[in-house]
């Protein structure tokens, strides 16, 4: 009996070290100074952290959660991660709808203020420098007919047979899947 109890109460069984550690580390230096953690509100109940919710959330897509249902089941089945993110494990976890309101009232505001908190925090540590700047090459498509895979213009493909609709606009080729044979052109 005092084994089986002694097992029940040692949450650490259920989840690896290394996601412990994982977790441990990352929210211990994420700053969330610029969310308030409990927010002015009506008269009621205190609510959760909103601290706690947003590390949840970090935790959802490490995790690679696609919903706040498996987020759920998650952090239920490790509790571990839930008091590391910030929750009390002696109470209940919240709710779908606490995750989801909060998630919908969330400012992107916020968002902006951490990820500039975090980039001058591994500014300060070395990690980072701005000598080096990066680049996106996702393709942005022009808005010309010579897109439109329908269009039985002439020279299509030309370099030469510039779009009058953007001047700025040049013939470029991206990949249309992982493929490497495959490509596609657009302007």
């Amino acid at each position: 009996m005092y084994q089986l109890q002694l097992l029940l109460n040692i949450p650490e069984l259920f989840t690896s070290q290394s996601k412990i550690d994982f977790y441990s580390s990352m929210f211990e230096n994420l700053d969330l100074s610029s969310i308030p953690e409990f927010p002015s509100s009506s008269p009621g109940r205190k609510g959760y952290s909103h601290h706690a919710l947003f590390r949840a959330f970090i935790v959802m897509k490490a995790e690679r959660f696609g919903t706040i249902s498996d987020l759920l089941d998650y952090l239920r089945n490790n509790l571990i991660i839930a008091h590391l993110c910030g929750f009390d494990i002696s109470k209940p976890l919240p709710s779908y709808w606490t995750f989801r309101r909060f998630i919908n009232e969330f400012s992107h505001d916020y968002l902006t203020s951490i990820f500039q908190n975090q980039v001058n925090i591994l500014k300060n540590m070395g990690i980072i420098s701005g000598e080096f700047i990066s680049m996106d090459s996702t393709p942005i498509k022009a808005n010309t007919k010579l897109n439109n895979p329908k269009s039985f213009s002439k020279n299509k493909f030309s370099k030469d047979n510039q779009p009058n609709s953007d001047k700025d606009c040049k013939l470029g080729v991206y990949s249309a899947s992982n493929d490497s044979s495959n490509k596609r052109y657009k302007f």
